[in-house]
């Protein structure tokens, strides 16, 4: 399916951003991103990546880790960048109509 795709990458970019950062972060924060991470993903059914958004936006281990990464300001304005540009390509696939998430 073309609108599993998007969620698929985004939890495949998230596991992949926790598993370097396991002794940057606290153990804690790392072991509750990936329960966060992996208790959704083993417990839902045949549309595994169609709600996987909803579990990983309150993973806030992520966004612990991202302030690791943009402690650097050539790489804060890198991630502000992108995600800014992500948040318009967004918008405008909204408001045409393209179904990326749901």
């Amino acid at each position: 399916k073309v609108e599993c795709k998007f969620p698929a990458a985004f939890t495949l970019l998230a596991i992949l951003l926790f598993l370097p950062f396991i002794r940057r972060i606290r153990f804690s924060y790392w072991l509750f991103g990936i329960l966060a991470i992996g208790i959704p993903l083993s417990s839902m059914g045949d549309d595994i990546f169609r709600h996987m958004l909803r579990y990983l936006l309150p993973a806030f281990p992520l966004y612990v880790i991202l302030a690791d990464i943009g402690s650097n300001r050539y790489r804060d304005e890198l991630i502000s960048i992108s995600l800014a540009l992500l948040q318009g390509f967004l918008m405008v696939f909204w408001s045409n109509g393209f179904t990326l998430i749901i």
